[in-house]
């Protein structure tokens, strides 16, 4: 911030000194919940004491950046909170299956993309490996008692990823799950095999969901009519284009979104944010700023009588939803044409 005076001269033809504050460009946030706002206290130098005000700084050595990626990395320095957005872990998966498919769609291309979409590998999983490490020294730390998840062998992942090689087609990113996966197996009971298997006496403490995760799913996220047809790792958008792959092991689909130059921007403020810094939460606050034009991209591309079985599963338990879902419900109703009660354009 620097301080200049500029002499000027006055309609009517006096002369005076002008004082003009530079400040480079800078985020204000004004954190909004439950009907009331977050703010930090500071001393003010020239009130001489200390006052409330809103979150609010600059990037570093005044470099240049996506003002929303700033206002996020502000809001968690200040004031330890997160702005509500899409699941983190999910949407760096989802940006660099976009990347993929915008890769395969690229006119004259000659390299072949497809993916393989794994869930927990039994002889490799992160999970299991944890929860050891915790029975050894520590605390066993789970979100809830009611979560499961789903689970294949080293042997089917490696099936799956020869088959998906194998399945690629030239212009079309296409996407390989396997079909049947079992009954999804509960992290409780795991937790407790460990423990009797390891002769631990560790706690388990339960400790809640962070941010980035969520309790419940999206209600519209699987649909009833195909959810029990196809690999439980397709959507309910992907599943209607879905495929038998693999002698009927796998479901394949081919993955596309609609072009939109506000994906390009947001990619590239998150290149330009994990240059700029190495810190977790800009680099974080980048990546869910691509979330959202990603499912717009995305649910473009699906046919209006899907969106509408979508928005109608997940209507009834409008006022369960948090905020990231109903965001997500509006978004869908909006491009059926029907938007359902509060919801903006």
């Amino acid at each position: 911030m620097t301080l200049r005076r500029d002499q000027i001269e006055r309609p009517d033809g006096t002369k005076g000194t002008y004082a003009v504050v530079d400040k480079p460009d800078f985020a204000l946030v004004i954190p909004a919940e439950r009907g009331g706002f977050h703010l930090v206290q500071e001393y003010r130098y020239p009130l001489g004491r200390r006052s409330w005000a809103f979150p609010q700084g600059g990037f570093p050595g005044r470099a240049d950046g996506d003002p929303e990626v700033l206002a996020r990395l502000e809001l968690a320095e200040e004031t330890g909170l997160r702005a509500a957005s899409p699941e983190v872990y999910a949407a760096s998966k989802r940006a660099a299956e976009w990347i993929m498919s915008a890769a395969a769609a690229r006119a004259g291309a000659r390299t072949r993309y497809s993916a393989a979409r794994f869930t927990h590998v039994v002889n490799n999983s992160l999970v299991y490996q944890r929860l050891l490490d915790w029975s050894a020294d520590g605390v066993m730390r789970l979100h809830g008692a009611d979560i499961f998840f789903y689970a294949q062998s080293a042997l089917e992942s490696a099936q799956l990823l020869l088959g998906a090689g194998l399945g690629a087609h030239a212009g079309s990113f296409q996407v390989f799950a396997i079909t049947n996966l079992g009954w999804p197996v509960s992290l409780l009971e795991l937790a407790l095999g460990v423990l009797r298997r390891t002769g631990s006496a560790a706690p388990l403490y339960f400790s809640g969901y962070e941010p980035g995760y969520e309790g419940v799913p999206f209600p519209g996220l699987y649909d009833p009519h195909t959810a029990g047809e196809v690999s439980p790792l397709l959507s309910a958008f992907e599943a209607e284009r879905s495929r038998k792959a693999m002698c009927g092991m796998a479901d394949a689909f081919p993955l596309e979104m609609a072009p939109d130059p506000e994906l390009d921007k947001r990619l590239l403020a998150l290149e330009e944010a994990c240059e700029l810094t190495p810190e977790p939460v800009a680099i974080r606050a980048a990546l869910e700023a691509l979330s959202w034009p990603m499912l717009g991209a995305t649910l473009r591309m699906v046919p209006a009588r899907v969106l509408g079985r979508a928005a109608a599963i997940a209507a009834p338990s409008r006022s369960g939803l948090n905020a990231q879902q109903r965001q997500m419900l509006a978004a869908i109703e909006r491009h059926i044409g029907r938007p359902g009660p509060g919801a903006t354009a």
